[in-house]
């Protein structure tokens, strides 16, 4: 398997000084067993510009905070810490730290958590016992607004001692319209996080 190094390499090989946002995320296998890496990827055809609210300091990451391209912003996966390299063993307080990074990505890009149209929460065991605790700090992000939303359990994250990343898109300036069933009374999550609750209690 190719170092990360090398993996780097070659993702600027590529894509050299056009940015683009990205998530990692580890898995048991892919569908083709032989295979060490998946990509999938998103293009536009125009032009892209590169979101990052700390322009200032230089990662050295191979890919941006967020890109945004046709008034769309894609916002790369997320997992909460504190400082560089402290990531608190709590599921809420991690998700919730999450929202607090991604706010300011939005910002810049001229968006607001209202623009949001997709959430996708990655989670890593580590968090099935706590994830419903990560309900109140989405609430606390998005308020009154609900972007489509869903959850993938994945092997671990690139970060192993992250419970969850969270991958967001922001549609700037269109016409939002939330599309509910009548019979969706109860969303599925809340009624995730109830059940769960009961089944640890």
């Amino acid at each position: 398997m190719p170092s990360p190094l090398r993996k780097l390499s070659l993702r600027r090989k590529y894509f050299g000084d056009s940015p683009v946002a990205s998530t990692g995320i580890c898995v048991e296998r892919l569908l083709r067993p032989d295979a060490l890496i998946e990509i999938s990827a998103v293009a536009m055809t125009e032009e892209k510009r590169r979101i990052d609210p700390s322009p200032q300091q230089d990662s050295g990451l191979t890919f941006a905070p967020g890109v945004e391209a046709g008034g769309i912003v894609w916002v790369s996966g997320v997992i909460g810490r504190e400082g560089r390299a402290h990531y608190p063993q709590n599921s809420g307080h991690q998700a919730a730290l999450a929202y607090a990074a991604i706010g300011p990505v939005l910002q810049a890009a001229g968006a607001r958590a209202s623009d949001v149209v997709k959430n996708l929460d990655y989670i890593s065991p580590l968090a099935l016992l706590g994830y419903g605790d990560t309900a109140q700090a989405r609430r606390g992000f998005y308020g009154g607004s609900s972007p489509a939303c869903d959850s993938v359990v994945v092997n671990r994250l690139l970060r192993p001692e992250g419970h969850l990343e969270v991958e967001t898109v922001a549609v700037k300036g269109g016409s939002r319209q939330d599309v509910r069933l009548p019979q969706w009374r109860v969303r599925e999550d809340d009624r995730y996080y109830r059940r769960h609750r009961m089944e640890r209690g």
